[in-house]
């Protein structure tokens, strides 16, 4: 980063910044020192967009997917896993002019990234792009009940041809989970309420409960 940094950076430029995060406790000071590089170099709020986004989780630990033992114990990874808890990720999104401290509490996916950027930069898209510009919801130009709360998302664990592939299907309330494989040994499909039952511990599958 400082041997980027000390070089002479046509503008306007992009970065890219990988952290390997695993098993670091001290990760979240490594991500401010390089927000301070950046911002020590010129890259400010007033005049660059900043977005901070992650692999995916780690399962709640109060749960059984949660302790490491049980991966070994059934031979899995936890990457296999499509609860809420491990395929939902953080996202930070900073640019000129952005409300600061802003919560998004509204379900969104990693493809309204790029859709978002170009809306920030008053470019235009093609209209063919997968994903939705945030910039509306980072606003506060929109309603509780628009569009953004109708949106269906989809979460895959593998490739199409990999062993212990899953698919979950999720919108605001309902979250439908299929594993190729029954890779949990109870069944393949899942179906959870996620306002209800938020870490997903009750299977609605086969029950008339709603």
């Amino acid at each position: 980063i400082d041997f980027t940094l000390g070089k002479k950076v046509n503008n306007p430029a992009f970065f890219f910044i990988n952290f390997n995060c695993r098993k670091d406790p001290d990760i979240s000071n490594k991500v401010q020192l390089t927000m301070n590089r950046f911002r020590d170099s010129g890259y400010t709020k007033d005049n660059t967009i900043t977005i901070i986004c992650s692999d995916h989780g780690y399962p709640d630990y109060s749960k059984e997917t949660g302790h490491p033992e049980y991966y070994v114990k059934h031979n899995l990874s936890h990457d296999l896993v499509l609860t809420d808890d491990n395929i939902m990720i953080p996202l930070f999104i900073q640019f000129p002019g952005c409300p600061e401290g802003k919560k998004i509490t509204s379900t969104v996916s990693s493809l309204d990234i790029f859709p978002t950027i170009f809306d920030i930069l008053e470019k235009e898209i093609n209209n063919n792009i997968i994903g939705k510009s945030l910039l509306p919801l980072i606003s506060n130009n929109y309603l509780k009940n628009n569009e953004y709360h109708k949106r269906y998302f989809r979460t895959d664990s593998r490739l199409k041809q990999q062993s212990g592939r899953g698919t979950s299907i999720r919108n605001n309330t309902w979250k439908y989970i299929f594993y190729y494989d029954n890779i949990r040994g109870g069944g393949n499909e899942e179906f959870f309420n996620i306002i209800k039952d938020p870490l997903e511990k009750n299977n609605l599958i086969k029950s008339q409960s709603k």
